[in-house]
């Protein structure tokens, strides 16, 4: 059986080089006001000053960069890449 990741996992890991506390595994089921907000809250100190949306958006782009990583091995990485 092939090996496959989430791509909503990647997301979450990625989180980790961002924020003192990964996004919650329903990162993508909250509003857009509530992922914002956890994202300020848990902002690590030097991007605290960062705005919400453009540091997930750096989050993002280090998921994809991983996705392209993972599939290069021959890994499939599954689920949506756009939350």
């Amino acid at each position: 059986m092939a090996k496959t990741v989430k791509f909503k996992d990647l997301v979450i890991s990625a989180s980790g080089n961002y924020l003192h506390s990964e996004l919650p595994d329903n990162f993508d089921k909250l509003s857009e006001e509530e992922l914002f907000d956890f994202i300020r809250d848990n902002a690590w100190e030097p991007l605290e000053n960062m705005p919400a949306d453009e540091l997930y958006d750096s989050i993002q782009g280090s998921a994809m960069t991983v996705c392209s990583i993972i599939e290069n091995t021959g890994i499939k990485v599954t689920g949506s890449q756009h939350f």
